[in-house]
């Protein structure tokens, strides 16, 4: 083999193992996470993430109109103050 053949086959390989990692959504997922109208979701769920306030502030409100029983809190903050 050439040194140009063996380099191209180097790269089809990368390529391939890079691919085999990547997934693609196309949109809603079939399996549905919505509760039976006779469950009822409560409790409290904590969120530490990274996102702005005004992303979370957004994710808050929708929780509370979503599932009012369900207490939403959020930390907000890098992985310094998680960690401390």
């Amino acid at each position: 083999m050439t040194t140009t053949t063996t380099t191209r086959l180097l790269w089809l390989s990368v390529s391939l193992a890079c691919l085999g990692g990547c997934r693609i959504e196309r949109g809603p997922s079939t399996a549905t996470a919505t509760p039976s109208t006779s469950q009822q979701v409560a409790g409290r769920v904590v969120l530490y993430t990274s996102a702005y306030r005004e992303v979370t502030d957004g994710l808050a409100a929708l929780a509370k109109s979503e599932l009012p029983d369900v207490e939403l809190i959020v930390f907000q903050g890098g992985s310094e103050k998680v960690a401390s």
